[in-house]
C-alpha cells in the first residue's frame, strides 16, 4: 500500500519541480535597456541586457555626455529615439524596425515633418 500512494506524491513533485524551472526563468530572464539624451548638445547614451530598470537607466545617463535626461526604457523590447524640428520623439516595439517605424510617426504627427533623423536606438534582449 505505501508504494501505490508514494507514486502519485512523487509524480506530483516532479510536477511542481517542472513548473518552478520553466515559470520562474522566464521572469528572471527580464532585460531591461535605455535612452538617454542631453537636449541641448544631441549627445545619446544607451544602455541593454540589464536585469534591473533603474540600473538601465543609470548606465544609459552615464553613456550620454552632459547633462543628459532618459528618453524611454524598454523591457525585453526595442526602442528608437528620432530628432525633429528641434524636438526629441521616441518609439517602442518587439523588433527594431517598428520601434523606429514608431518614433518618426510620432515625429511626423507632432511637427509635420517628413524626415526624422534618428538618435539612437537599442534592443534590450
Amino acid at each position: 500500500m505505501g508504494q501505490r500512494r508514494a507514486i502519485p506524491t512523487v509524480l506530483a513533485l516532479a510536477l511542481v519541480a517542472f513548473a518552478t524551472t520553466t515559470v520562474a526563468p522566464a521572469a528572471a530572464e527580464a532585460a531591461y535597456g535605455a535612452i538617454a539624451v542631453n537636449p541641448n548638445t544631441g549627445a545619446a547614451g544607451v544602455s541593454w541586457g540589464y536585469a534591473k530598470k533603474k540600473a538601465a537607466k543609470k548606465r544609459a545617463k552615464r553613456e550620454c555626455a552632459g547633462r543628459c535626461k532618459v528618453v524611454v526604457w524598454v523591457r525585453n523590447g526595442c526602442a528608437a529615439v528620432v530628432h525633429a524640428r528641434g524636438r526629441y520623439f521616441w518609439g517602442a516595439a518587439r523588433k527594431k524596425a517598428t520601434a523606429l517605424k514608431r518614433a518618426r510617426r510620432a515625429a511626423k504627427k507632432r511637427t509635420g515633418a517628413k524626415k526624422a533623423r534618428r538618435v539612437a536606438w537599442v534592443c534590450s534582449d
